[in-house]
């Protein structure tokens, strides 16, 4: 009977919208190697919370175009340690693969650790194995700054397929280092990001944590891209290191404009990495959204917005109760409890998951109208 009411909620709720043209739940792929731990497991925990497949794909899955591409997973996740799939059945389909996937207008998060694709590997016989094969060399500029910024740190500047992403990771009007040697703060520089997600500006993560930064260039060396800083590091004596975390959007590639979503990985490794994850996935949420599916977030909004007033109603009654009113404390912890329930569906809402939605806000109405009715039952009237 529960299952029947949810389906019916749902068919309504898309009736309603005027078209059943909806786009399928979000779904999030692991794409090979998956190396870096603190961001797998943060892309995990959110799709838990978010009812949200999270599929880790294998290098065969990688390389086929029906396995993987855009339309499947509006959002890609790279969690590589600086290395990444080059050659799974022919040489170089694994950067391929990813090329397609930003250019069929998918979100591709880059948040592994340190230098991000800058070892290439061959998927062979099971095993991962140093590649032997090079992409072409970088046809745009040269960007003779990131040349001898690689040679002063003794390295050589092999990790070039970033750059056919727009990602040019210590580029020129970048500096990176091994370890600060002054206090640099990370200045949350996008609005959206700061009032939803960031402080407007946090210190650099500490001993422990892998210090290594590599700061991303607004010079992606490509046309028809555009790059937005989101956090950059700044030093004391105000000398400007980067971005830390930046958007570089391919507005010419494909139907619709695909993304590439830096972060350097480190962050991921501290306390804001619930809060980066969740603006991910609301990014890419927003990106693949049809027009019905704005219709349908739209009255589930509403429905959750009146919920939400009247949990809130309760929250005021309760506060003004006095402090003999029975059973007091608890009622307080539901409606804190309920109010973090229904701050959730908001997030849910905006993936698809609509049968998830309609079924938590089904149970939210029975319980915000139980606790009202306690409220006045027990709490004198005017």
């Amino acid at each position: 009977m529960r299952t029947a009411t949810k389906a019916l909620l749902l068919s309504v709720t898309l009736a309603l919208a005027g078209s059943s043209a909806v786009a399928e739940p979000l779904r999030i792929a692991l794409v090979p190697p998956q190396d870096f731990e603190p961001t797998l497991s943060h892309i995990s925990a959110a799709g838990a919370m978010l009812s949200v497949d999270v599929d880790t794909l294998t290098p065969e899955q990688l390389v086929d175009p029906n396995a993987f591409n855009a339309a499947k997973y509006p959002l890609a996740v790279y969690a590589g340690k600086e290395r990444y799939c080059y050659t799974v059945k022919g040489p170089g389909d694994g950067a391929e693969a990813l090329l397609r996937y930003v250019r069929e207008g998918g979100v591709l998060l880059v948040a592994g650790l340190c230098w991000p694709f800058y070892r290439p590997v061959d998927y062979f016989g099971g095993q991962w194995l140093t590649s032997k094969g090079e992409l072409p060399t970088f046809r745009a500029d040269a960007d003779e700054y990131l040349v001898k910024q690689m040679k002063q740190l003794d390295q050589s500047s092999v990790g070039n397929f970033n750059r056919y992403l727009g990602l040019n990771i210590a580029g020129e009007g970048t500096q990176q280092f091994e370890r600060p040697e002054e206090s640099v703060t990370l200045k949350v520089v996008s609005r959206e990001l700061r009032d939803v997600a960031l402080p407007a500006g946090f210190p650099f993560p500490g001993s422990g944590s892998d210090l290594r930064f590599r700061p991303a260039s607004s010079r992606t060396g490509l046309p028809n891209f555009t790059f937005e800083p989101l956090v950059t590091a700044v030093g004391e004596s105000g000398t400007e290191y980067g971005a830390a975390m930046a958007l570089i959007r391919h507005n010419a590639q494909g139907p619709k404009p695909g993304t590439v979503y830096y972060v350097w990985g480190t962050l991921m490794a501290t306390n804001y990495a619930p809060a980066i994850t969740r603006e991910v996935i609301r990014l890419a949420a927003k990106q693949s959204s049809t027009s019905d599916d704005r219709a349908v977030m739209g009255r589930l909004r509403q429905r959750l917005q009146t919920l939400a007033d009247m949990n809130s109603a309760v929250v005021e009654a309760l506060d003004g109760a006095p402090q003999d009113t029975p059973a007091l404390s608890y009622m307080t912890r539901e409606a804190d409890a309920l109010d973090a329930i229904l701050g959730g569906l908001k997030d849910t809402i905006l993936v698809r998951n609509y049968e998830a939605v309609e079924q938590g806000l089904e149970d939210a109405e029975k319980s915000v109208t139980l606790l009202k009715n306690r409220v006045t039952a027990l709490t004198p009237q005017e």
